[in-house]
Formats: C-alpha cells, structure tokens, sequence
C-alpha cells in the first residue's frame, strides 16, 4: 500500500513540474528568448543572409535590405527606421533585425530618405507604403496572399499604424506594431513645445525641439537664413556637434539663438519661442494615426514610461483609437524604455517589470 501511495506522489509531482513547465513555457517563450538575444551584442551574422534592393518608383530609387534566416522562416516583417542620420543602417535597427531573424523572421527594412533627413512628412508615408507595396506584389519574394507584419520604431511606428489601415493593406497584414510611436502628431509637438503630458511636465527631450527647429525654420527666421540654419541643426542632429558649433558661428543673431540654446540644452527657453505654434500645427492627417480609421489586424504598442521624445500618453491614445477596430489590441508602458531604447540594469524591484515585457515580446512574435 505505502509503495502504491508513492508511486501515486511521484506521478503527481511528475505531472505538476510538466504542467509547471509547459505553463511557463507558454508564458515566457519567445519573449525570454528575444530579450536575451537583444542584450546581447553580438548580430550572428553567420545565421541570416542580407539582400540589397533598389526600388524604383516616381523618378527616385528607395534602398532595402532583407535579412533571411538561414533556416525557415515563419514570417515577413517589414521593420521600419525612425528619424535618424543612418536610416536603415542604424545599428539598433540592424541588431534589431538581427534578432528577429533568430527568432524565425524575414525582416524586409526599407531606407526612407525623409526620416533619414529629420523630415516627419507625408513622402515618408508614401515611400513606405511604395516600399511595401514593392515587397507584396512586385518582388517575388511574398507568396499568394501571404500575410506580412507592418512595424515601425519611434515616429515611423505612428506612420505603420496609418498605413495599415488602408485599402490596399487590409488584408495583407497581420499585426502592426509601433514601438515608441505617435499617435497624433500635432500633440507630441504640443509636448515637445510645452513638456506638458497628461496634466504633468516631464522636460521634453532637445533632440525632439531642435527637430522642431528645423520644421518650422521658414517661419522663424528671414528666408535667407532658412537653409543655413537647418543646415547646422542638421549636422546637430547627426552628431558632427564641432561642426554644427563653428557653423552656428556664422550665423545672424536670431538664428543663433536657436542653436545656443540647443547646444545648452535649454529646453524650457526654447519652448518659449517655440509656443505660438503650440495647438496651430494642424499637420496633415496621414501623419497621425488616429486622425484615421483604426488597422483591421492585430496591434501591439510598447512605449517607455520615460520617454522624452514622444511621451507615453502617445500610446494611451493610440490604444483607445486602435481598440475600436475591434481585433487584439495588446500595449505596454514600461520604466525599463526610454525612447525606443532598453534599459540594462537589472534589479530585484524590476522582476516584475522584466516579466510584463517579456511577456509582451512572447505575444508579439507569437502573433505577429
């Protein structure tokens, strides 16, 4: 009797730590698998291939890359630059595809010049949505109706997010997900201008206003001046700062005031003289997610609790808008993001904070 009982306690304990381990399993992979592998430095180069693309469209020619497992893949991924120097070749942007082709993804990334010169315009819209529309039809890379993911990181996530909404997409894509996005432009200027968010001030980031700068140049100074003074935000922005300084030097007095006060990082001064266009932007709609109708697919939003370029009520917005299309709406604001960016200090009291965004992540590439 005593050998059946424990014969009867070591099944019961065998099937408790088989469904405790199928239980995390389900719960934690492949998220955990992603977040080890993005810390991590190294890209493995030797498990993917790169391909070069050079999409002609309108008398201008967009550059791609697509990175392909070695192994199969389970889906495509169209991963899109934010606003930056390097565009495609963004070392982020690269380890990130890196990543997700360790995971089992193709990740197609489309070089848009506009991002790549600090403009949030709507050529960028259409060359991302020309680029992917290349990649669906005209490629020979996508197969039947074959469904893609649509995924763009800081301001490209808010321009993925309109763009999987339309006609032509609604039936190709299978999630989209914005990574540190907007949802409606006009208020992440109203932010970067006044630092309020959600009845709070949270100091905007000076990478963010001296975008601004440059955006409304031809109405801060004479015309004459427009040119120079983008021209040294410019070298600013892409961190030739010695450059932007002595540049800045030839400049007339109002222009630079405008880059004094960027290279002190004074915020505050800067969005004094920035105010009068606080609530009058008026930016077109296709800039701004939710001036549209919400993507029929599926949507995931990740932002940091911290963030300074676009402040995380951006996804409070985007997650209300998004809901109403009435499919799977899945968001996270967490303190272990900045802008776009993981934090790598780990400690006890953020466990639970490490959990909630690997669960996040495990969701995302299960359902992307």
């Amino acid at each position: 009797m005593k050998n059946i009982l424990k014969k009867k306690k070591i099944i019961i304990l065998i099937l408790f730590a088989a469904i405790f381990t199928v239980t995390i399993y389900r719960l934690l992979f492949p998220g955990t698998s992603f977040l080890i592998n993005y810390i991590e430095a190294d890209n493995h180069q030797s498990e993917y291939t790169i391909d070069d693309f050079n999409i002609k469209t309108s008398g201008r020619v967009i550059p791609a890359k697509m990175y392909t497992p070695v192994k199969d893949y389970k889906r495509t991924i169209v991963l899109v630059h934010g606003v930056h120097s390097d565009g495609y070749k963004e070392e982020r942007l690269v380890h990130f595809a890196s990543v997700l082709t360790r995971q089992g993804f193709r990740v197609f990334t489309p070089d848009i010049e506009d991002l790549r010169d600090y403009n949030i315009v709507v050529r960028a819209v259409d060359d991302i949505e020309k680029a992917t529309l290349w990649l669906l039809n005209d490629s020979g890379k996508i197969k039947g109706d074959e469904k893609i993911g649509l995924w763009g990181i800081s301001f490209a996530g808010g321009l993925c997010l309109h763009l999987a909404a339309s006609q032509q997409f609604k039936k190709r894509i299978s999630s989209t997900f914005s990574f540190g996005g907007h949802g409606n432009l006009d208020s992440t200027i109203d932010y970067l201008i006044t630092g309020q968010t959600e009845g709070r001030y949270m100091a905007p980031h000076v990478y963010g206003q001296a975008v601004l700068v440059r955006r409304f140049a031809d109405k801060l100074v004479p015309l004459q001046d427009v040119q120079p003074l983008k021209d040294t935000i410019l070298n600013y922005l892409q961190g030739n700062y010695k450059l932007a300084r002595k540049m800045s030097e030839t400049l007339p007095d109002n222009s630079r005031l405008y880059t004094k006060l960027i290279f002190e990082r004074d915020v505050k001064e800067l969005g004094k003289l920035l105010k009068k266009y606080k609530g009058n932007t008026n930016t077109d709609k296709a800039l701004s997610a939710v001036k549209g109708d919400p993507p029929p697919c599926k949507v995931f939003l990740l932002h940091g609790s911290k963030d300074n370029v676009i402040p995380p009520g951006e996804l409070n917005l985007i997650a209300t808008w998004a809901d109403k299309g009435g499919h799977n709406v899945r968001s996270l604001i967490s303190p272990l993001i900045n802008h776009v960016e993981l934090e790598e200090k780990p400690g006890a009291k953020q466990l639970f904070d490490y959990y909630n965004i690997i669960r996040f992540w495990t969701e995302l590439l299960r359902n992307a």
